[in-house]
């Protein structure tokens, strides 16, 4: 089918696998009967994972019982199919699954995009004003909350209508992308550093409690 397949001897060697894997996975296929740890607690382990979040979790069993079916999926089973199998169908539904779990990655990466299109500035790549006011009442209040310190600096760019009258605008934007830049080289991480206005920036630092 295309994938890379890693198979592992139980439940706990699929966890180490996971433990010491970088890359990510796209569907885990596991039995309901094994040694040393059955297919539901797997499941559930599985769930503590952030980058096994929204894998399907594929359940073989020769276990048919209404019940237990039904437990496999309310422990978060994606998928259920009993032995003995046509393989025919057991591929159909593992493609299934893999086609489910790529087309839930890209409408992540799509949300995503969408998100940072949302709060970002297009020109400049950092927060736009409507990001920033809503971060500002956030730390604001948390300032007050934990009597800590909260500074906002407020720069703009003297003579900056100058520059575009003189050099034109697609330079202008180029002194504005290259300040933003400065700006986030100059501060912290942490900073929330956003475009206020035309050619106004603008940096919200939180500090110690005082």
């Amino acid at each position: 089918l295309g994938v890379e397949v890693v198979g592992v001897e139980d439940g706990l060697h699929a966890l180490s696998i996971i433990d010491q894997a970088d890359q990510f996975f796209d569907i885990v296929i596991t039995d309901y009967k094994m040694p040393n740890m059955l297919g539901d607690e797997l499941c559930r382990k599985l769930q503590k994972y952030e980058k096994m979040n929204q894998v399907p979790v594929f359940f073989i069993s020769s276990d048919d019982d209404k019940n237990a079916v039904i437990h496999f999926f309310k422990v978060g089973a994606s998928e259920y199919l009993k032995k003995p199998f046509i393989i025919e169908e057991f591929r159909a539904r593992v493609i299934t699954q893999l086609r489910i779990r790529r087309y839930v990655t890209e409408l992540n990466k799509l949300n995503e995009k969408l998100h940072q299109l949302a709060i970002k500035d297009s020109l400049t790549g950092v927060f736009n004003r409507r990001h920033f006011r809503a971060q500002l009442e956030k730390q604001y209040h948390r300032a007050v909350k934990n009597d800590s310190e909260l500074c906002c600096l407020l720069l703009d760019l003297d003579n900056f209508k100058k520059v575009n009258d003189t050099n034109g605008h697609i330079f202008g934007d180029m002194v504005l992308s290259e300040f933003s830049l400065l700006m986030q080289e100059a501060c912290d991480p942490n900073t929330t550093i956003a475009r206020y206005g035309g050619e106004e920036f603008v940096a919200l630092i939180e500090g110690e409690p005082l």
